[in-house]
This record gives structure tokens, sequence and C-alpha cells, in this order.
């Protein structure tokens, strides 16, 4: 940003003897002080100009930050069974339902939510949720992916609203996984290796 500053004020200069100094017309006092205020006024707002630059120059900017989690789940429907650092579908299982807490930075911004595992067969939905602190608050999804299938790596965008906004004070934050109608026995695997928030701290 380039802020420049071009005087505009140049007085004509009065002759002895020969100049009436008087307050009215093109050379009175009256309009030579209303252009020195308006000078001082420009420079008032070059120096707001200088100030805001500086300000922005001495914060650094934001830097995405990324939250690894091993997916440690508690049941909330059918068990995932923990394994090697991560959650599977048990073999003798066709649905799995858990929940995992999160904790967030107060007032950060949540920008993507990523999920790494397998999926042969079933429907798999991952979601970041927040809930009031109430005993009775209704749960929202911050952001949320339905797995692919096969392996699957996949990242999707928070929405760019309020409800990415971390309010520590008035929610809490959690993630689900829920699992439904996957086939019976080994041959079809579901399982979870890794979740990961991006955020940025403001």
């Amino acid at each position: 940003m380039s802020i420049e500053y071009t005087p505009k004020f140049h007085p004509t200069p009065w002759t002895d003897g020969i100049d009436r100094v008087s307050a009215g017309g093109d050379n009175g006092f009256n309009l030579r002080f209303a252009t020195i205020e308006a000078e001082f006024e420009r420079l008032s707002e070059i120096v707001g100009e200088v100030s805001d630059t500086l300000d922005a120059l001495s914060q650094p900017p934001a830097r995405p930050v990324k939250l690894t989690l091993t997916p440690a789940l508690v049941t909330t429907t059918t068990a995932w069974t923990h394994v090697h650092g991560g959650a599977v579908k048990g073999t003798g299982e066709t649905a799995a339902g858990g929940m995992q807490a999160v904790a967030l930075p107060h007032g950060s911004l949540i920008q993507a939510l990523r999920v790494i595992g397998q999926k042969d067969s079933g429907n798999l939905t991952v979601a970041l949720r927040r809930q009031g602190l109430a005993a009775v608050a209704a749960a929202e999804i911050v952001v949320g992916m339905m797995a692919p299938a096969g392996p699957f790596d996949v990242s999707v965008a928070a929405p760019s609203s309020e409800i990415a906004k971390v309010d520590d004070e008035q929610f809490r934050y959690y993630l689900t996984a829920d699992l439904n109608s996957a086939l019976l026995g080994s041959v079809s695997q579901v399982s979870l290796a890794a979740f990961q928030i991006t955020y940025v701290l403001r």
C-alpha cells in the first residue's frame, strides 16, 4: 500500500504597503485559515493510514493449525473395536456408532475436517458437532462427510459462517462416527485411521 502526501496550501505572500490584509476575499485570512484547516485534516487521515499499516505489519498472518486425533470413540449405539491405533467395525456387527470429545481453542475458526479410513460396505458418516451446554440442547453439525467406498482420505471444508467459529463458553465440541447397513464378517472391513481438524487461531 502506497501512502503519499502532497501539500496543497501555497499562500501568496503579502507585500508591505500594497496588500490590504482583510478577512474576506481570495487572499484574506478566512480563506487561508480554511485551507490550512483542510491541510491538517488531510494530515490526520495520513497519520491514520500509517497507523493502520503499522498495526497490520505488527500482526503475523494467521496460520492454519492441524489437530490430528486417533479414533477413540465412546459407544453411542454399537461399539467400534479399537485396535492398532484406530477403530474398526466388529466382524459380527452391521453397525457401529460412537463419539469423541474434541478440545478446540476458544475463538479459533474451523476450516476443514479430514477423515482417513476404509469402507467396504455400509453407510459411514463422520461429523464434527457442537452442542450447547444445557442438557436439552440440540446438537449441530459444524462440518461432516460421508465416506466413499474403498480406502479413503477425505477433506471437507467447513462453512464460512458463524457456526465455524469456536465458542467454548457456549458450546461443547465432539466428533461422531456412525455406520449402518454394513455386511457381516471380516471380508467387509470398515475402519477409521485418523481424524484431522484444521483451524485458524484468531
